[in-house]
């Protein structure tokens, strides 16, 4: 009988003992699983601040453009007004935001590596200051021979499109200083040109118009053109020549409200930290 026990307790000493490791050991695996999500919720933390940091200073950084979302007398009218002034060629096109940013990058990398920039998305041969208007909306400036050209890519949700541009060292012939050369009518959306010369003069034009095929309008006999629809469908581009320009887009959208937000492209900078598997490609939000 002492035997049956003694064999009892030897099994129920060692059972206890396994239970005992096997606590632990779970204990150990909990600990290091929790330890884990804790690093992982402090860097998910982290690039949150680090990415709302980033993006609050690229929003000052003053890059010639103003931007306003506003909303019309209509419930369902979201508007959207961007400004700037086109007064030089493609190469000196907004060098010292370009520098800014760059000085931006270089500091912000240097201090903490896990940040990169790609400023070429926002600087490059054939364009530059890229604005990307969601949803589905481009506003961009292309170098053509050298020239910048401001070129607008409206989407599929534009009801009303309207370019307001004052010429600032040219006046506007009169009459006839504004003309609709090649004309297609359509109901695509409704454009609307106004153009003011430094000697007060003002033309205007409004229309409905197709937008897949070209429609055309010259300023003093091709000084400067405005194209919409020929290089893309629903763009409107414009060519200043030698004329200093100071331009402003009006653009209605039906139904946005504040789900309209005007960005730089996605990835103009990226945060990795690659030890925990956290990474974002981000897309700065301007407006």
């Amino acid at each position: 009988m002492a035997k049956v026990k003694g064999i009892f307790f030897t099994f129920s000493s060692f059972f206890l003992e396994m239970l005992v490791v096997t606590l632990a050991i779970l204990l150990s695996t909990t600990l290091k699983q929790y330890n884990s999500r804790l690093i992982e919720s402090g860097s998910l933390e982290r690039v949150y601040l680090l990415d709302f940091s980033l993006e609050r200073v690229i929003r000052k950084i003053d890059n010639g453009i103003t931007a306003s979302l506003d909303f019309g007398s209509s419930p369902n009218d979201t508007i959207l007004i961007i400004s700037e002034n086109l007064t030089t060629s493609f190469n000196n096109y907004s060098n010292n935001f370009l520098a800014e940013m760059d000085e931006l990058a270089s500091f912000t990398s240097t201090d903490q590596p896990e940040i990169q920039f790609d400023l070429s998305l926002i600087s490059n041969s054939n364009e530059k200051i890229p604005l990307v208007i969601n949803p589905g909306f481009k506003y961009t400036h292309i170098n053509d021979q050298g020239d910048n050209l401001l070129t607008i890519d409206l989407g599929n949700n534009v009801r009303i499109a309207k370019v307001y541009l004052d010429l600032k060292n040219a006046p506007l012939n009169s009459p006839n200083g504004l003309k609709w050369t090649t004309k297609n009518k359509g109901n695509d959306v409704t454009f609307s040109l106004t153009v003011k010369g430094n000697n007060g003069l003002t033309e205007s034009f409004q229309d409905n118009i197709n937008t897949s095929l070209p429609n055309i309008f010259t300023i003093n006999n091709g000084q400067a053109t405005v194209t919409v629809g020929q290089y893309c469908v629903g763009c409107i581009q414009i060519d200043r020549g030698t004329i200093e320009i100071s331009s402003s887009v009006t653009i209605y959208f039906d139904n946005l409200g504040e789900t309209l937000t005007l960005n730089y492209p996605q990835g103009l900078y990226t945060i990795n930290f690659s030890d925990v598997g956290v990474y974002l490609n981000a897309s700065p939000r301007i407006l």
